[in-house]
Order: structure tokens, then sequence, then C-alpha cells
């Protein structure tokens, strides 16, 4: 089983941005070609798939023994996993 010392470094999350950054390079390129509510639509999905991403990185964080350097690390930047 493959370690990882970052979060960032995990396929799922890596997966995560490239997904955002789809849609992303989507609503640049179909400027005028889609409705504002539509290109808003997008932009929230965006924004939940991260928030999942980061929803999950907790729960893995707060699985690990309090002593693990990927969870001190993980704690140091975004406080307390819960």
């Amino acid at each position: 089983m493959p370690t990882y010392e970052r979060f960032e470094d995990l396929p799922v999350w890596q997966t995560a941005i490239e997904l955002a950054e789809g849609c992303e390079d989507f609503l640049i390129a179909a400027k005028e070609k889609i409705t504002w509510s539509k290109r808003d639509d997008r932009t929230r999905a965006e924004f939940k798939r991260k928030d999942d991403a980061f929803e999950w990185e907790r729960y893995a964080m707060s699985n690990l023994p309090p002593d693990h350097p990927m969870r001190q690390a993980w704690e140091k930047k975004h406080g307390p996993a819960k």
C-alpha cells in the first residue's frame, strides 16, 4: 500500500482538482454560450467536489493516531481533525 506525505498527493485529491480545473476551463471556453444560471450551477458543483474531498480528508486524518506526522501536519494547517 502506498504511503503519502501530503493529502494533496492522494489520487482522489488530484482527480478532484482535475475535475475542478476542467469545469473552470469549460466555463472560460463557453463564455456567452451558456446562461449565467448554468454557469452558477457548474461553479457550485465544482466547489461541492472540493468540499467533499476536504471532508473525506478530515475523516481520514481523524482515524490516524494523534502522533502520526501526516495528521500533525494536517492539524497544524487546518486545525483539529474531527
